[in-house]
């Protein structure tokens, strides 16, 4: 759903349809959702940071967001608070977020911003719309310094540089033959249509956007 934690009132009925649950809540888990919605949008910031990791997984909803803005993906929890998953832990009883649909990942959201703007997305302030979530949970210092040093770490881990350069070539390698189902001329037409429309097609280069993304990630913690 659009939004993310919207504040609907005190009716479960209200939160039903705007949430669209996967399995039948108990009333414990209404008022958990209730609750925590309440706190993002009417609790100042004091009981905000107080209670914020009774309710949220805050290391994992870091290491979720540092990930997503890493790979610069506006079309998700980062643009209009969307395609991705609440999962309620039953033993913590903390709230984690799972993301879904990342197949216009890495830059390659052309409705939002452009080529240049999504391979310079902010690391502080990456989301395009309304994120009360965002905002309130790095607005703490601790929180913030901990993302940040997962991008660190990110930067030579799974979104090294070298590592992403393999890992395009051997998927380029094993996907560029399967296009001759389209034709034995297909490879051809590919390569054409990138040569006629070079701008058309910045954003999906992945290994010109990884290197850019690195170099303003970096700067930016600079």
């Amino acid at each position: 759903t659009f939004g993310v934690f919207r504040y609907l009132g005190e009716d479960w009925a209200e939160y039903e349809t705007a949430f669209v649950p996967k399995t039948e809540s108990t009333e414990a888990q209404q008022q958990r959702v209730m609750e925590f919605a309440r706190l993002l949008h009417k609790g100042d910031d004091a009981a905000f940071e107080a209670a914020l990791e009774e309710y949220l997984d805050v290391d994992q909803f870091l290491r979720f967001l540092a990930i997503n803005v890493l790979l610069s993906n506006l079309d998700s929890f980062l643009g209009g608070a969307q395609n991705h998953y609440i999962y309620l832990e039953p033993q913590s009883n903390q709230f984690r977020f799972l993301p879904w649909d990342m197949d216009i990942s890495f830059g390659a959201f052309d409705m939002q911003g452009t080529p240049s703007s999504r391979r310079n997305l902010s690391i502080d302030h990456p989301q395009t719309s309304n994120n009360p979530l965002i905002e309130r949970v790095l607005a703490i210092e601790r929180h913030k310094q901990t993302y940040h040093d997962y991008l660190a770490e990110y930067l030579k881990t799974v979104f090294g540089e070298e590592k992403l350069r393999g890992q395009i070539d051997q998927l380029a390698a094993f996907l560029r033959p399967l296009m001759s189902a389209n034709g034995e001329d297909a490879p051809a037409r590919f390569e054409k249509a990138i040569a006629d429309a070079p701008s058309l097609f910045q954003p999906h280069a992945l290994k010109f956007f990884v290197t850019k993304r690195h170099e303003s990630v970096r700067d930016q913690l600079a």
